[in-house]
């Protein structure tokens, strides 16, 4: 349900890592309330930098939305090539990052509404953040450690606790 991967922590990646921690990185902040639906109140709120723009309804293209695409890409396709995992087409590359805090837990969704993969590399170090991912009945938990990488099919819900300390950044991966 849940693999991973090794990280071959490359030049790019070492590259990508120190421009995601720079002053001047860009993050745009996530407010619940914005959320659409009832349950609002029970979402996280979070920081990201998107880099690729899922695709939306009525449009079947993704939309680059950072300077950080290719560098991004290359890591990426490093990653899954030291894995030999064959990249096919990716559909939406974004930084996730959520702050310390009471442990809570984000809501159970999938990413994207078609087939797909997850790919997901944590960028640094922080006290616990989980990752879980179930199917029905059977859930499986994921204790990251700094630049571990996990691949889990996009078609399974999956959530994640905030840190206890620290900052959790994650680059999640939705691809095919």
């Amino acid at each position: 349900m849940i693999q991973q991967l090794t990280n071959p922590c490359t030049q790019n990646y070492q590259q990508f890592q120190n421009i995601i921690f720079e002053p001047d990185m860009t993050w745009t902040y996530h407010d619940p309330m914005s959320f659409p639906g009832e349950d609002r109140d029970k979402e996280l709120p979070y920081y990201s930098h998107m880099i690729m723009k899922r695709p939306v309804p009525g449009q079947a293209y993704s939309t680059i939305t950072s300077h950080l695409f290719e560098l991004s890409y290359n890591v990426i396709e490093e990653i899954l090539q030291a894995n030999n995992i064959q990249l096919n087409t990716i559909y939406r590359i974004n930084l996730n990052s959520t702050t310390n805090g009471e442990l809570k837990q984000s809501s159970w969704h999938k990413d994207l509404s078609f087939p797909h993969n997850n790919l997901l590399v944590y960028m640094n170090k922080f006290d616990s953040g989980a990752t879980m991912v179930r199917d029905k009945d059977n859930q499986k938990s994921f204790e990251p450690k700094p630049n571990d990488a996990i691949i889990f099919d996009g078609d399974l819900d999956h959530c994640h606790l905030t840190p206890t300390s620290g900052r959790r950044i994650t680059l999640v991966v939705n691809y095919l």
